[in-house]
């Protein structure tokens, strides 16, 4: 099998370590922490509603992705379908919900 590099895509992956989380801050603009507080299991909700809450957050534009949002350019870069098949949807603009009160709004297992 032959790939020619200007067909090959280029994908970042993210890792954090827990000793070393303090690092996140300069690469995250919002983290899943802000949407759930510190101390709340996360084995009490469903996938579902996670993924409502990391659509909320992936479809705010970045400065760092020239004012796109991440969801808008995974979607151009791999398509939608992958999106589709990880529950994430983009969330317009005006609709976008980053406060504390959309996880209290969501039904907990």
């Amino acid at each position: 099998m032959t790939t020619s590099k200007s067909t090959m895509k280029s994908t970042r992956i993210l890792r954090l370590w827990k000793w070393t989380a303090c690092q996140a801050k300069s690469c995250l603009r919002f983290n899943l922490r802000k949407m759930i507080p510190k101390g709340r299991d996360l084995e009490h909700f469903r996938q579902e509603d996670i993924n409502t809450v990391v659509s909320h957050i992936n479809s705010l534009a970045r400065r760092s992705l020239n004012d796109v949002s991440a969801t808008i350019l995974f979607k151009k870069l791999y398509g939608k379908e992958i999106l589709v098949k990880l529950g994430i949807e983009h969330i317009c603009e005006k609709t976008i919900h980053l406060l504390p009160d959309l996880i209290a709004n969501l039904n907990v297992a």
